[in-house]
């Protein structure tokens, strides 16, 4: 059972302790016994505790990379899906190993998000318009600072929006910039270089049509006097997961949210079990 529930992620979230990755299996950097790695050939094999200390981690404190147009194009290219080597449909095979003349492909960014109304839009609708069977939500520790006792490996992350507006008209296609930043600002996207090691993963769940992960806050749910039986967690959602988009849906959060605080709703305290 996740330890976690959705009034304390959406705490950890606000303090800037943790973060959201949602999975499936078509995901291009799924969840594995060392954690998430970024598809880049870069990472192929994933870099062993000493050698990400030794060629990857300085990157946290040099950001000169940030103000160099082509490395925000590909960030940009990650969040777009337009990077070399990718092939929609194609899953966790979807970079070439055998790229030509020894070219760097594939992603160096992994998505996360710091935004749980977001991810619960997202995980419906990979779970009814995509469709997917199975769709996972892992926890994971943010940190923004280590003890400088710290000797061990040290994670590095983006929030995204910021970079992407760096990019300036001349210097990317305008529109493919615009659909990028139109994207991160919806999920509230915070990128990690590399890899997410499995010692900052806190927990995993999974969530099906029929069984989502954790107690659905109640300012997602339609009243209970609406539900019907037989119903599925999907079904009495607010927010219509084929139809609506997650602009629409989060509209439709906030003004449950409302509706139940008019109603004297505590909603701190206020949780649906529909497990």
């Amino acid at each position: 059972m996740p330890t976690h529930d959705a009034i304390s992620l959406d705490h950890g979230l606000g303090n800037a302790t943790l973060v959201l990755r949602i999975t499936d299996d078509t995901s291009v950097s799924p969840l594995t016994p060392i954690g998430f790695t970024a598809t880049s050939t870069r990472f192929r094999p994933a870099p062993s505790n000493t050698a990400w200390k030794r060629f990857h981690q300085p990157l946290r404190r040099n950001t000169s990379w940030t103000r160099d147009p082509s490395k925000l194009q590909q960030l940009v290219d990650h969040v777009t899906g337009g990077w070399k080597g990718y092939t929609p449909g194609r899953g966790r095979n979807n970079v070439e190993a055998d790229a030509d003349n020894g070219d760097i492909i594939g992603s160096d960014w992994i998505s996360t998000s710091v935004d749980l109304e977001w991810c619960l839009f997202e995980i419906s609708r990979r779970l009814t318009v995509l469709p997917r069977y199975k769709v996972q939500l892992s926890v994971i520790t943010r940190r923004k600072k280590y003890s400088r006792r710290y000797k061990g490996t040290k994670m590095i992350h983006y929030d995204s929006a910021p970079l992407v507006m760096k990019l300036k008209a001349n210097e990317t296609n305008e529109k493919k910039r615009q659909d990028a930043l139109n994207f991160v600002r919806a999920s509230s996207e915070m990128l990690y270089y590399g890899r997410i090691f499995v010692k900052e993963i806190v927990e995993t769940s999974e969530w099906t049509q029929s069984s989502p992960g954790f107690e659905v806050p109640a300012w997602c749910l339609i009243p209970r006097s609406h539900w019907k039986h037989g119903q599925s967690w999907v079904d009495r959602l607010v927010w219509n997961p084929r139809i609506d988009t997650a602009f629409v849906a989060k509209e439709k959060m906030d003004a449950r949210r409302e509706e139940l605080r008019r109603e004297g709703v505590f909603l701190e305290f206020e949780r649906t079990i529909f497990m």
